[in-house]
């Protein structure tokens, strides 16, 4: 395991909506001080009292006026199918000499040779098993189950009680539907697939390999459509 920047305690939090309400009592437990949130929405001055600034430049304004001068570290709050947002935001805080924060709920039991990326949110929970690897950005939404030797890309969202068998391969910016189930062929060595940037729907049971770029769902689920985001 990686344990990130978490000796950074003061934080800048991208997007005030539900993500940011959701990590929030977590936050607060762990002695996270919350100073700025960055939201794009018009005239949106607070939120769950916290001060809001609703672009990078009002970020930088703020910075300066307060003459902040302490490392910040950033966590960012865009979730359901926006990995590819994720991205850009942290990115851009990067930039700016930001760190990403990795979140963990303490309910969370994941196993010490897992391979943890930057800028988590893994929740109430959440059980990770030996021999997984999960990319940066990801959000693992609670009571989520990711079993062994899992290889998730970066910024994948899996919701509310998803379950991924063991040998579960996931690419880049896909996103998995609350109680949604993965699980491989229990006949082959070889891992189960679902590519980059793939939706799959709620309750859905993926028991074929998923190509990139499609949203799909059913039990069992079935290529409904490419995505095009």
């Amino acid at each position: 395991m990686m344990d990130g920047n978490k000796s950074i305690k003061k934080i800048i939090i991208w997007g005030a909506k539900y993500q940011f309400k959701v990590i929030r009592p977590i936050l607060i437990s762990q002695g996270f001080k919350i100073e700025l949130l960055i939201d794009q929405t018009p005239n949106l001055k607070k939120y769950l009292g916290y001060d809001v600034v609703n672009s990078l430049e009002d970020f930088k304004k703020w910075r300066k006026n307060k003459n902040v001068k302490d490392e910040l570290g950033f966590i960012i709050c865009i979730s359901n199918p926006n990995g590819k947002i994720r991205e850009k935001k942290a990115k851009e805080l990067i930039n700016l000499g930001l760190k990403p924060i990795s979140i963990i709920s303490k309910s969370a039991r994941i196993a010490e040779d897992v391979v943890l990326g930057d800028g988590l949110q893994i929740l109430e929970n959440v059980v990770i098993h030996p021999g997984s690897k999960i990319g940066d950005y990801c959000i693992f939404l609670s009571n989520s189950l990711i079993d062994h030797d899992c290889v998730i890309g970066k910024c994948v969202e899996l919701a509310g009680g998803v379950n991924l068998a063991g040998r579960i391969h996931i690419g880049d910016y896909s996103w998995l539907g609350i109680g949604s189930t993965v699980f491989a062929d229990q006949n082959s060595v070889d891992p189960r697939i679902i590519g980059n940037n793939c939706i799959i729907g709620a309750s859905s049971l993926v028991n074929k390999n998923i190509p990139n770029n499609y949203i799909a769902y059913g039990i069992p689920a079935k290529k409904i459509r490419k995505n095009e985001k």
